[in-house]
């Protein structure tokens, strides 16, 4: 009791520490440490067994509840953000664009470690599965920098930034879904009908939640009737999804999904609401993720290596090269790829769930690789800025 005591005092000090500081006009390398969650990585990594020990194994194992209740709050805001009826609205090529970008980040960062993890002696199908999941992670993108942006650029391109990092976690949370239905506990792969038969089963569930969602809520229900609904199916399907060993963020995105296009009074509120209530959460995640953080041998670091240069050099490329496709009729800047290299809290969502549910090969070394790269992705915010030429506003 005494430990949890502290742990949670720990806690609070540092994220009262991290409220207190603001960000400045030119945001610095210290900004990131405090507005990304990275100091939360680091006690989490110094309270671990790699660090003083005060977090054992078996109070991870007593915290594993609100683990994955973490990892599916993480995958059903991603859902709420596909909002069809706003959709609607954007033009396609925007879309387009996202999709494209996030497609090849996938596909770039998958074929490169799949080289880099064969070298360090994963092999076989823990192979095909270890690197899609990393292609996964690298394919989404923070919204930290839409947020940042000011009257300095477009309105086009504020625009574009913000469908981007919004939709662009959505090809992830798919390509997760699928990786789970065809990988049972530990990794082992299953037959192409037996993949089937699991894909169709989480649909079921994502269905299953989502129409339990409509069915409680009233047409005129209350702001906090409507929040105790979201967090009861929330906590369900996320504890469906850890015992079937299915991705508990991947599930909750769909229920998300319900949401998003749920006949809610006030819905824009309701999001914002549940979008400030994410940053405690998410801070969570960051603490238990460095909590179970083991750096191995110094050739983790090449895939850590890999990783990052891989998906920045991707991200930029792909915005260049598609912003030059939107040019013509946008006049939008070709630095706009600068705005998608942050990661996410989707990302050591995927790979927290690869490690503590889906008890996977080689997930130690995911977990290392994909905690660490967002971290030090999210340190490159203040250069990017610095690229797309905007001002910063306060860290909200």
């Amino acid at each position: 009791m005494r430990q949890l005591f502290c742990l949670f005092l720990l806690i609070l000090l540092a994220y009262g520490g991290s409220q207190l500081h603001r960000r400045k006009a030119k945001p610095s390398w210290l900004d990131g440490l405090f507005a990304t969650g990275f100091i939360f990585c680091l006690i989490g990594y110094l309270l671990g067994p790699a660090g003083t020990g005060l977090i054992t194994p078996t109070m991870r194992d007593e915290l594993l509840p609100f683990v994955i209740f973490s990892l599916g709050w993480v995958g059903f805001l991603v859902g709420m953000q596909a909002d069809l009826g706003l959709l609607n609205q954007v033009p396609r090529r925007y879309i387009g664009f996202t999709l494209g970008e996030s497609g090849l980040t996938i596909l770039a960062v998958s074929v490169t470690l799949a080289l880099v993890f064969r070298t360090l002696g994963t092999s076989g199908p823990s192979l095909l599965l270890l690197s899609l999941v990393a292609g996964a992670c690298a394919g989404g993108s923070s919204q930290a920098l839409p947020a940042l942006v000011t009257g300095e650029r477009g309105n086009k391109e504020t625009l574009l930034l913000r469908v981007a990092t919004g939709l662009d976690d959505c090809p992830a949370m798919i390509l997760v879904l699928v990786l789970s239905a065809y990988a049972g506990e530990g990794g082992h792969a299953f037959p192409l009908w037996t993949g089937m038969l699991w894909f169709g089963v989480t649909l079921a569930l994502g269905l299953g939640f989502g129409l339990l969602f409509y069915l409680l809520l009233r047409p005129r229900a209350k702001f906090g009737e409507t929040m105790a609904i979201c967090l009861g199916v929330t906590i369900l399907s996320s504890g469906a999804a850890a015992y079937l060993h299915l991705a508990v963020p991947g599930l909750a995105f769909i229920v998300g999904f319900f949401l998003a296009n749920a006949p809610i009074v006030r819905k824009e509120t309701f999001y914002n609401f549940l979008t400030a209530a994410e940053r405690p959460v998410v801070l969570f995640m960051f603490l238990m993720a460095g909590a179970h953080l083991h750096f191995g041998s110094l050739w983790w670091l090449v895939p850590l290596i890999a990783y990052v240069g891989v998906r920045c050099a991707v991200k930029v490329s792909a915005g260049t090269l598609l912003a030059r496709q939107l040019a013509r009729d946008t006049d939008t800047s070709e630095k706009i790829g600068w705005g998608l290299i942050g990661p996410g809290p989707l990302s050591v969502a995927i790979a927290l769930d690869y490690f503590c549910v889906q008890r996977a090969a080689s997930a130690e070394l995911l977990l290392w690789t994909v905690t660490a790269g967002a971290l030090l992705g999210d340190l490159l915010v203040p250069f990017a800025l610095r690229q797309l030429h905007i001002a910063t506003a306060e860290t909200i």
